[in-house]
Order: C-alpha cells, then sequence, then structure tokens
C-alpha cells in the first residue's frame, strides 16, 4: 500500500513541475512577445532558440545527475543494506517456519 501511495505522489509531483515549467514559459514568451516589438518570424526563431537551449541544458542536467547518482558511494551503500535486510528477513522468516 506505501509504495502504490509513494507512486501517486510522485506522478503528482511530475505533474505539478510540469504545469510550472508551462506556466513560467508561458508567461516568458507573453512578456517577450508584448514588450518587445517582435514580428512573428522572429519571435517563432527565439522559441526555436528557447527550446533547443532547454533541451540541450536538462538532458545534460539529467546525464550528470544520473552519472554522479549511481557511481557515488551512498547509493551501493544504500543498496547494500536493502539487500542485507531482505536476506536478513528471509532467514527470520525461514527459521520461524521451521
Amino acid at each position: 500500500m506505501w509504495r502504490v501511495q509513494h507512486f501517486i505522489i510522485k506522478q503528482v509531483c511530475k505533474e505539478v513541475i510540469c504545469w510550472s515549467h508551462q506556466i513560467f514559459l508561458k508567461g516568458v514568451v507573453f512578456i517577450v512577445f508584448y514588450f518587445t516589438n517582435f514580428s512573428l518570424s522572429d519571435f517563432f526563431i527565439t522559441i526555436n532558440h528557447l527550446l533547443f537551449y532547454l533541451v540541450r541544458h536538462w538532458t545534460f542536467f539529467f546525464f550528470f545527475f544520473f552519472f554522479f547518482f549511481f557511481n557515488s558511494k551512498t547509493s551501493n551503500q544504500i543498496f547494500l543494506k536493502k539487500t542485507h535486510k531482505r536476506k536478513f528477513w528471509r532467514k527470520t522468516v525461514e527459521s520461524k517456519q521451521k
């Protein structure tokens, strides 16, 4: 049950972050479009540049995060603790069944 709740909370957080990014980007686009005298072609060119910058920036960030997380000692220790607890739990259950 706890895993289902944890999964639901993660999905809701992802959606909220997505909505906040969309609102922020729409606000930026509106301010740029409203307060400057861009023609429509210049507007679409700047949107393309902005999207390419965001894609490059976020892919670099995620690559760096996953690389750091999977190679860190703390993640290995957490993984070892979890596997140790599972083995210990199995041993106690087996001993109780006998």
